[in-house]
């Protein structure tokens, strides 16, 4: 069964956070819900809910081939052996990468950052 997590980068403290996403339509303004860390005393766990950056949130596609999460939004390279070392945006959840549309299957990639956080990957990406 397929995981649905999304990510976004949070407006107060400008860190990642990972959860379910809730769009409010009339404000235009995007939450990610996630548990809190602490459990109190009561035993029921606590959610909050956190504005994030609306061109940071990205949805979880599966994991690479270094069982670290994928993200739409990360900056990828293929790992096949023989294959060119070029680097790609995910661009949606089914995998697909910029500039292509073609599905990848998220264990042949590795991750090497995001466009966010490495913007010096983006000089890096394959263009046609």
């Amino acid at each position: 069964m397929r995981e649905y997590l999304f990510r976004g980068k949070s407006e107060a403290t400008k860190q990642w956070v990972y959860g379910s996403l809730v769009v409010y339509d009339k404000t235009d303004t995007y939450c990610i819900v996630h548990q809190l860390d602490k459990k109190p005393d009561n035993g029921i766990q606590p959610y909050a809910f956190e504005k994030v950056l609306k061109e940071t949130v990205g949805q979880y596609v599966g994991l690479d081939a270094n069982k670290q999460k994928i993200f739409e939004g990360d900056v990828v390279q293929y790992i096949y052996p023989h294959a060119l070392k070029y680097k790609y945006i995910v661009e949606n959840f089914s995998c697909s990468v910029y500039p292509f549309d073609d599905e990848l299957e998220p264990e042949d990639m590795q991750v090497l950052g995001n466009i966010h956080d490495n913007p010096e990957l983006l000089q890096e990406v394959f263009r046609p």
